[in-house]
């Protein structure tokens, strides 16, 4: 289990040490004045993207999709500015969100009925398994909640630690985020990290990497469901000694996103308590023997 985390605004400030101090004096005659609210936009400069060895090209992005509506199509067209390749798995949606997909460069699976993210997400790794082209592919929602322009701080921890699978954390201390949803997601965690012993902090993110290996060694072991389907993988992926690491992602939470989002705390819950006790079982013959 290895551990990634960028430095902050604030530490990359310190590491480049005190520039405006060093700076030699100058005119300041002629220099046009500027509002407060255009001192306020120059004092927050935008964060630099990294520099990333893997190309854009290289860049799959899976997202399942359960009426999502018109978000999904902003999803898309900002995810294609990360990605070579997008697949959107339609999961019997009952809006309009097949005709804004279409809309889009993005290709296009699904069925008429909803099955659960799990079917979604099993269907796409198995459409992806034999693509070529890509190195990596980045799973996320098409609701809005995560943010595409996040995608290269999950290749750059790729990237640093070698892992196969980087997990996007969310930041739960946030205000606004629901209170049940809050508890739920940190009480499973730590129940499943004292399970499996994977030390992870968001288990029910779905904003993830998976390196080519690990898609090819996950496709074909994979068996759908719903939620539970996500927490499952990362404990068959720990073991058949898959690495794991962690980055910090945009965390998004408001009202209408959370009536839309198919996750029910105390259903999905249960049912990812008991899929970590089945997939344990199931991977007992996967952990090297005892001397």
């Amino acid at each position: 289990m290895r551990f990634w985390k960028r430095k902050s605004r604030e530490e990359e400030s310190a590491d480049e040490g005190e520039i405006l101090d060093s700076e030699e004096s100058f005119d300041e005659e002629g220099i046009e004045e500027l509002s407060p609210e255009e001192e306020a936009e120059a004092a927050e400069p935008e964060e630099p993207l990294p520099e990333l060895e893997t190309s854009w090209r290289e860049i799959a992005v899976l997202i399942p999709c359960f009426n999502t509506g018109k978000a999904v199509y902003d999803v898309i067209m900002e995810a294609a500015e990360y990605a070579g390749t997008i697949l959107c798995v339609n999961d019997g949606s009952t809006d309009d969100t097949v005709d804004w997909i279409r809309k889009t460069c993005a290709e296009l699976i699904g069925w008429p009925r909803n099955r659960g993210k799990g079917y979604a997400l099993t269907a796409g790794f198995r459409a992806m398994w034999e693509k070529p082209g890509w190195k990596v592919l980045i799973t996320m929602d098409g609701d809005g909640q995560h943010v595409p322009g996040d995608i290269p701080y999950l290749v750059e921890a790729y990237e640093q630690t070698g892992a196969d699978i980087v997990v996007g954390t969310r930041d739960f201390t946030l205000p606004g985020i629901p209170f049940l949803r809050r508890w739920s997601n940190q009480r499973s965690s730590r129940w499943i990290g004292k399970k499996t012993n994977l030390p992870l902090t968001d288990f029910q993110s779905g904003y993830r990497l998976f390196s080519r290996r690990a898609v090819q060694m996950l496709a074909p072991r994979m068996t759908g469901g719903l939620f539970e389907l996500e927490t499952s993988m990362l404990i068959l992926a720990d073991r058949l000694g898959l690495q794991i690491t962690e980055c910090p992602i945009t965390t998004i939470y408001d009202r209408d996103s959370s009536k839309k989002s198919s996750w029910r705390a105390i259903r999905d819950s249960r049912r990812i308590y008991r899929a970590v006790k089945k997939t344990l079982k199931e991977c007992e013959y996967l952990l090297p023997e005892s001397e």
